[in-house]
């Protein structure tokens, strides 16, 4: 079962990259002259109820305000879908909640 789990957040990672990858890519074609921030926010854990921590809620702050205050365009990526060793809080639909669900949600 780790085994499993650690294939899947391996592809998650995968994912991120790819993403990464391709917002690189898609910026540079659309904007040859024009130089793009990546922000990326590691997770922190969540609460029982599926909010984030007080530690990520000061990663966001600061990413927020490096966001508001780049010369250049910026993205922010929020990373994370859980841990491995405990499962994921339930939202009020029965669905796991991610790390970086939750934090994007803060951001917006």
């Amino acid at each position: 079962q780790n085994k499993q789990i650690l294939k899947i957040k391996f592809y998650n990672l995968l994912e991120i990259l790819l993403v990464l990858w391709i917002i690189t890519i898609f910026d540079f074609i659309l904007y040859p002259n024009k130089l793009t921030q990546v922000i990326l926010i590691p997770g922190g854990g969540l609460t029982k109820d599926g909010k984030v921590p007080y530690h990520t809620l000061l990663r966001l702050k600061k990413a927020k305000e490096l966001y508001d205050n780049f010369y250049f365009k910026s993205v922010i990526i929020t990373l994370s879908g859980g841990t491995t060793h405990k499962p994921n809080p339930l939202d009020d639909k029965g669905f796991p909640i991610s790390e970086a669900t939750a934090a994007a949600k803060e951001l917006i």
